[in-house]
């Protein structure tokens, strides 16, 4: 007999404007690390390898629990259409398709 399996409880991890769904243990973690985190640009300079500038704290840092009903798989993007042959190509009839 096998034992039933228990759910994980999910939550969305927000950092600027990227969110990132993970298991909410390790979300509080990375949450927590993030906070004391600064934004760097990293550049390679032929004198010595790699500089590291810093730049900020990231703005926004969150943590949102996610409930189970809340979370489903992506759909690929279906076959878009083309328009007619001889038919004007428009902004517009590029979104609608």
């Amino acid at each position: 007999m096998t034992a039933a399996r228990k759910p994980v409880t999910m939550c969305c991890v927000t950092l600027d404007f990227k969110h990132y769904l993970i298991p909410a243990d390790k979300g509080m973690k990375l949450v927590e690390l993030l906070q004391s985190a600064f934004e760097c640009e990293k550049t390679y300079e032929a004198r010595g390898g790699y500089a590291y500038e810093v730049r900020e704290q990231p703005e926004h840092v969150s943590l949102e629990i996610v409930r189970p009903g809340q979370i489903r798989q992506a759909r690929p993007p279906g076959p878009r259409a083309l328009p007619a042959p001889g038919a004007p190509v428009t902004l517009s009839s590029l979104k609608d398709s």
